[in-house]
């Protein structure tokens, strides 16, 4: 019997495995193009760009000069839905390309681990797969990019017309966000950039930040 690629774990059916995690690659694959779409049937539709950006004229925005120069630019929307649509687009695509590279890494784990064990056992073969074989991922490893998109959008959601609407739908987002930006190299001041905001976004009326019982950083939307 094979050893799994995760400590602890046996692969009683080697190509079965391999064939659900092909499965799931194909469907992921399927889901982007969706989202692809529908985002481009809203460029579509709408009257003028969805969103555009503008010179950051918050000056509460940050209270800390370092931070204050990270995001100077901050995106202005045709309207609150659209922004609360847009921001949703880039955490679910957040939450689907880091799901598809973690998919990618375990098959290639998989297959490491089926190579190693080739000569061991004749009971399972391998199957014959190799993960070239599979569409490359491209710009869909680079999460950052959308979690700085969400970041900012901030500014325009803590818009005081918007009587706190706008943070309370900006806060899953910004989680997705958060969890992006932790886990990707060189986004230090980013994170602690939109760490910061979590904080405006309490202090806008989302109360449920005060009381959650993770830390946001810590991974709940997107895998480890």
């Amino acid at each position: 019997m094979l050893k799994g690629p995760i400590e602890g774990t046996e692969v009683v059916d080697p190509t079965a495995m391999l064939l659900t995690i092909l499965g799931l690659i194909d469907r992921c694959w399927k889901v982007d193009l969706q989202l692809q779409n529908l985002y481009q049937s809203m460029e579509g539709e709408a009257v003028g760009p969805l969103y555009w950006p503008e010179l950051s004229t918050d000056s509460q925005r940050i209270n800390d000069e370092e931070l204050e120069n990270v995001f100077p630019v901050a995106f202005k929307f045709l309207d609150m839905w659209t922004a609360h649509t847009c921001m949703f687009f880039w955490a679910t695509t957040i939450i689907l390309w880091s799901g598809m590279t973690y998919t990618y890494k375990l098959l290639s784990e998989i297959q490491v681990s089926y190579s190693t064990n080739a000569n061991k056992t004749a009971d399972k073969a391998p199957p014959q797969f190799n993960i070239t074989q599979l569409r490359t991922l491209g710009h869909r490893i680079d999460v950052a990019t959308p979690a700085r998109n969400i970041c900012q959008s901030i500014e325009f959601c803590l818009g005081e017309e918007f009587a706190g609407v706008g943070a309370r739908a900006a806060t899953f987002p910004l989680k997705v966000a958060i969890e992006a930006l932790n886990d990707a190299p060189g986004c230090e001041q980013e994170l602690e950039w939109a760490q910061a905001a979590v904080t405006r976004l309490s202090q806008s009326g989302v109360r449920a930040l005060k009381h959650l019982p993770v830390a946001m950083t810590d991974h709940v939307y997107i895998p480890v």
